[in-house]
């Protein structure tokens, strides 16, 4: 169809184009389109050379178009075709994710080329860290910094399997990352999250803006770490019946602002990084494909929570807590009265599945709807207890007790960083399908696997107390274990 009469595509591409099997036909479903009708079939006959066209000529082959190398000082043809089709994809990339003008597009080309390659470097971190020469991808994929580079290298003749199923996955990321960056970008809500912190320090918050202090706890852990205690607040009287060596004490130092009526707390705004709202994408159709085969990697549907706001009462070791509710409260009356740009904010204490959130963990939020901004952002209220335990909670292995939502070798604790962990375990058989280097995709699984296990008991000794302080607490809680 001609450019100016072209419509969104909004082709949503599927975990197919990861398949090694599969990959090619979803290449051309989802992104060949991109490239604009006859221009592309136009590279595809090249791609195919040596077959004769209608009129008996022979097609020109694929090195004459495809070549960029210059001959006596002048523009080689390739270069030409080359850019006439990264100029025709560009434009297609613009329609659908509303970049305006063709530099504009461009530029947005190689955000996404950023955002794959930091996705890719999040997994190999946190899945692979010190075994990166093993992982790391073949120099070429990332090379292929225009699409038509791209298009050459997963259709071409001449080009190695690996190089081929390398560029496939880039592929698929970059169509992921497109629609996930078009979220993120969004510049009200930037500045709405930027404005609400100043009205909080304006109205809400004790002292001078950016004024911290803070505060120092000790908490009680077991041998699931998991908080039964908290330093001169809540230590059970059931502790006295069981064996002290199942229990540690770890010290937390947390930087605060005071809240009136409500006391120390502290404050935690972050983004939700490129990899891991990625990672979090491709999970979710894994999941959806093994519950009822629906493959479509939705951005819309996976990813809601890009922003996020997290209140933590540090004097409160209960979600019940009064002082809780006082709180969301007064942020709601706060922002309600002080900031015109919210369209609708309303309570939601509601665990409905469809986010990252653990049955094992206690929060209340509020939900605020701001004007022109693509979602909804939470404001999420813990109290010291229940926020400790997403960070430090371990659990037990779950074993396969043939119930459908166990997962055989998954730890039950709500610790974040395992359930990261766990989360891009599953999706290695995407990126590296035909494993890498030295390893076959089960010798990758298994080496990540043991990455995550480490992780546990790494998170049981962090921040552990000495003997001597470890007794000093006890003594001072009155607990005899």
């Amino acid at each position: 169809m001609p450019v100016a009469q072209a419509e969104k595509l909004r082709t949503k591409t599927t975990l197919n184009i990861f398949n090694p099997e599969k990959g090619q036909e979803e290449f051309a479903r989802t992104v060949e389109p991109m490239f604009n009708g006859g221009l592309t079939h136009r590279a595809y006959r090249i791609l195919s050379s040596g077959q004769p066209r209608a009129n008996g000529k022979a097609t020109p082959n694929e090195s004459e178009y495809f070549s960029i190398s210059r001959k006596d000082g002048k523009e080689s043809k390739g270069s030409r075709f080359l850019r006439r089709l990264d100029r025709r994809f560009y434009e297609s990339l613009g329609r659908e994710f509303d970049q305006d003008g063709l530099a504009t597009s461009e530029a947005f080309y190689g955000s996404l080329l950023d955002a794959t390659n930091e996705f890719k470097d999040y997994v190999q971190k946190t899945l692979f860290d010190g075994y990166g020469d093993i992982l790391r991808s073949l120099n070429e994929v990332t090379l292929a910094s225009t699409p038509a580079k791209l298009l050459r290298k997963v259709t071409g003749s001449g080009v190695d399997p690996r190089l081929k199923q390398e560029s496939l996955t880039q592929s698929g990321l970059l169509l992921t990352a497109a629609e996930l960056l078009a979220k993120m970008r969004s510049l009200p809500l930037l500045k709405d999250l930027s404005d609400v912190m100043d009205i909080f320090n304006e109205t809400l918050f004790e002292g001078d803006a950016g004024k911290l202090t803070y505060k120092k706890t000790y908490a009680l852990y077991d041998d699931e770490n998991r908080v039964v205690g908290i330093d001169g607040k809540y230590v059970p009287n059931k502790l006295g019946t069981l064996d002290r060596s199942q229990f540690h004490w770890k010290e937390h130092t947390q930087a605060s602002r005071v809240m009136p009526g409500v006391g120390p707390v502290m404050v935690d705004i972050a983004p939700k990084s490129i990899g891991s709202s990625i990672a979090k994408a491709l999970r979710r159709a894994e999941e959806a494909s093994q519950k009822n085969g629906d493959i479509e990697i939705d951005i819309a549907k996976s990813v809601k929570d890009v922003r996020r706001m997290r209140l933590v009462l540090l004097d409160s070791i209960d979600i019940t807590d009064p002082k809780v509710d006082i709180a969301i409260q007064k942020v709601k009356t706060t922002l309600e009265q002080n900031y015109g740009s919210i369209e609708e904010i309303y309570r939601d204490d509601q665990i409905n599945g469809t986010g990252d959130e653990s049955d094992h963990i206690h929060f209340k939020r509020l939900k605020v709807k701001f004007k022109n901004a693509p979602d909804e952002v939470e404001i999420m209220f813990f109290d010291q207890v229940n926020f400790l335990m997403n960070d430090y909670s371990v659990g037990r292995l779950q074993t396969d007790n043939k119930n459908s939502s166990s997962e055989p070798g998954k730890l039950t604790g709500a610790a974040h960083e395992l359930y990261e962990r766990w989360r891009l375990i599953k999706i290695i058989k995407y990126l590296w399908p035909n494993g890498s280097d030295g390893f076959d995709l089960a010798g990758l699984e298994k080496l990540a696997l043991q990455g995550y296990y480490d992780t546990a008991l790494a998170l049981k000794q962090e921040k552990r107390v000495s003997e001597e302080m470890a007794q000093r607490l006890y003594d001072r809680n009155r607990v005899t274990l």
